[in-house]
């Protein structure tokens, strides 16, 4: 491919995907899709997409509270807990 054809490839892509959903829709391996996001200077959209899946949650609930509202587990909504809770 040429430089031109991998920009507009680049372009053309869904990065709050997953790099391996990526892949599979386009049919390459997922380390070539990494490599072109990270020569693209694109950060790895899931994460921020999880991130701001869960932004809007009450932290002042219990996890059990939360796990229903969002339909998971309540280990689920400790770990997002952990990871995304803002910090006192």
């Amino acid at each position: 491919m040429t430089q031109t054809e991998i920009e507009t490839w680049v372009a053309a892509q869904d990065w709050s995907l997953r790099d391996a959903e990526i892949a599979r829709k386009t049919g390459l391996s997922q380390t070539t899709v990494r490599n072109r996001r990270m020569k693209a200077g694109i950060t790895k959209g899931a994460v921020s997409y999880r991130k701001s899946k869960w932004a809007d949650v009450d932290w002042s609930k219990t996890d059990t509270e939360i796990a229903k509202e969002r339909g998971v587990s309540r280990q689920c909504a400790q770990q997002y807990r952990k990871r995304f809770a803002p910090k006192p």
